[in-house]
């Protein structure tokens, strides 16, 4: 019995020991300073201030300077098409024929009438120069001769009747003739023979390479009186295009109408299509609007949604400063803003993603620093 109490006692005495412990290095956890938070590294570079060139963006479509709808001017069955699209032809070639029998038949009546009144005129005239003399030598009176006379006029007035009907089946004959009005291509095929032609609705389309191109910009209406002829327009095969993969031109014509909404057109021509694009296609074309002042900053340096853009700056401690600024003009990698306060300071670079992971007042690691190229 001594002996049990013994070891309960031994028991107690070790929870106790154990609790005490516990306490004690609880006690020293709580009391020990929390690990700092690595800082997040980023890299930083200086903004450069100065004058910079201003451009903008647009889309502009690649269109011919010599383009002409083949349409036909009478109506009729198509007998055939002779072209396909991308197919070259001559001037004078024939694209397309119109079924013509029943001008042809017209034409063969018209010419079997001209015929008959050809002789009825001759005859008519014969007897008009019998009666002319027999009137002379007063064997007939001059009513008479009036009256061969008026038969031979209205005879030889049939005939020219007949001419011109004659002369105009013939230029409809030719109307049922398509052709190429220049040496070109064949850019579009709208019908196939068996269809029905209706006047002024093409059956086909050419352009001439020869003669050049040009592209079609629309532009917002205030921003035209910034365009002028001769200013450089540098074209890109789609938005996200680097200059090296760029056209230059210069500014052709400005239209002085707006003709859609509040668009306004700018033409640059070429010599060529650009980027061995089909006509019809569209390019980003990149307008010099003139100068503006402000500073330089790498194009990853912002953060942009719909509302505003942002900077973010490093202070002389290391913290983060957000700072709204507004974007004056865009090149291929970087953008000119106006904002104050920003001489001395540098601006964070990174992937979208890493610029929402900053916050102001946050202390960052810069890790690596530059000037922005002017």
């Amino acid at each position: 019995m001594k002996k049990k109490i013994i070891i309960a006692l031994v028991l107690i005495a070790v929870v106790f020991a154990g609790v005490m412990v516990i306490k004690k290095k609880k006690a020293e956890l709580a009391n020990m300073p929390l690990p700092e938070r690595a800082l997040l590294p980023v890299r930083a570079v200086s903004p450069v201030e100065g004058d910079f060139p201003a451009t903008k963006r647009y889309l502009a479509t690649v269109k011919p300077k010599e383009k002409a709808d083949i349409a036909p001017r009478m109506s009729g069955r198509i007998f055939d098409v002779t072209v396909r699209e991308g197919q070259r032809v001559k001037k004078g070639q024939l694209l397309a024929l119109i079924d013509d029998r029943q001008i042809r038949q017209k034409i063969d009546e018209i010419k079997a009438q001209l015929a008959a009144a050809r002789t009825n005129y001759e005859t008519q005239q014969g007897i008009y120069e019998r009666d002319l003399r027999l009137f002379k030598a007063k064997a007939i009176s001059k009513e008479q001769l009036d009256r061969s006379r008026a038969q031979r006029d209205a005879a030889r007035a049939q005939v020219a009747v007949l001419k011109s009907s004659l002369l105009s089946q013939q230029v409809e004959l030719s109307y049922a003739r398509l052709v190429s009005p220049f040496d070109g291509i064949v850019t579009q095929r709208y019908q196939d023979p068996g269809s029905l032609a209706v006047v002024g609705k093409p059956v086909v389309s050419v352009e001439c390479p020869e003669a050049g191109y040009f592209v079609a910009i629309k532009v917002n209406q205030v921003q035209l009186p910034k365009m002028k002829t001769g200013q450089r327009v540098t074209l890109f095969i789609d938005e996200k295009s680097k200059s090296g993969q760029a056209i230059q031109a210069t500014i052709s014509r400005i239209h002085p109408a707006v003709s859609v909404g509040t668009l306004a057109t700018v033409e640059a021509d070429l010599q060529s299509r650009p980027f061995d694009l089909p006509t019809g296609s569209t390019v980003w074309a990149e307008v010099e609007l003139g100068q503006v002042h402000g500073w330089k900053v790498p194009l990853r340096a912002l953060l942009e949604n719909v509302q505003a853009t942002y900077l973010f700056l490093v202070d002389d401690d290391s913290k983060i400063e957000v700072k709204q600024v507004k974007v004056l003009s865009k090149g291929d990698d970087w953008a000119v803003v106006d904002a104050q306060g920003l001489s001395g300071q540098k601006v964070v670079v990174a992937q979208e993603s890493g610029l929402l992971r900053l916050h102001q007042g946050e202390k960052v690691k810069v890790v690596e620093e530059g000037e922005v190229a002017p």
